[in-house]
């Protein structure tokens, strides 16, 4: 008899709890946002808005925000053989080091902007990026720069120093290195553009480290290369 009225009682609670436990879950109550991951009501998806970083030995992907302060913070906290992701669109100002090591890679080149000077430590692969460093002073314009050390890369990314000051514009520059094959640049299937209206302006730099490119085109406003 007992177990009857129990099994009553259950039945005409449920329409109750099913509700509270509904309105629960649609608050986001029962579950949080994962990294990469938005929540909004019922709905679960890719949130697109973000900066990933992909760790290495199995530990989950981290999440930062998609700012100047969130990029620099990723960056900072990959290390050699892990991925800084930006899944966003827009752009942040701001210079920044890719890590030695450590791939900066953008879903497409055409939505995401960097405004300012990427510096790459040894090793260090940039992919999918498009890159604008501006200025107007007497100073010279990088818009990425070797590492110190070993080889860095970049892969199908549009590179542009405009220089509207009397300084020099150089896309890319080797001129980190202490002595050939330390310090070079590899390029391929890249985009760069350096120019200068009161300067000069180059594709590319070197000086102790080497400049390589394949099937990417070059512009620069006084010539494509120098090696000083």
């Amino acid at each position: 008899m007992g177990e009857e009225r129990l099994t009553t009682l259950a039945k005409r609670l449920r329409p109750f709890f099913g509700g509270q436990i509904g309105a629960m879950a649609a608050a986001g109550a029962l579950m949080d946002e994962g990294p990469g991951i938005d929540l909004i009501g019922k709905v679960i998806g890719f949130g697109g808005d973000t900066v990933l970083v992909y760790h290495t030995a199995g530990n989950p992907v981290t999440e930062y925000a998609f700012t100047a302060v969130g990029l620099a913070a990723a960056l900072a906290a990959a290390t050699s053989g892990e991925w800084v992701r930006i899944n966003a669109a827009g752009s942040i100002t701001g210079n920044f080091t890719v890590p030695a090591g450590v791939v900066l890679i953008t879903d497409s080149q055409i939505q995401t902007t960097i405004i300012g000077t990427i510096t790459l430590g040894a090793g260090a692969v940039i992919f999918n990026l498009n890159i604008a460093a501006v200025a107007n002073d007497a100073n010279a314009l990088y818009g990425v720069l070797g590492s110190t050390g070993a080889v860095s890369y970049l892969f199908d990314c549009n590179v542009h120093a405009t220089q509207s000051g009397a300084g020099n514009a150089y896309a890319v520059g080797a001129i980190n290195g202490h002595a050939v094959g330390d310090g070079d640049v590899y390029v391929y299937r890249c985009r760069l553009h350096g120019i200068s209206v009161g300067g000069s302006g180059y594709a590319a730099r070197s000086t102790a480290g080497l400049f390589k490119m394949w099937h990417g085109s070059a512009y620069g406003s006084t010539a494509r290369w120098v090696q000083v």
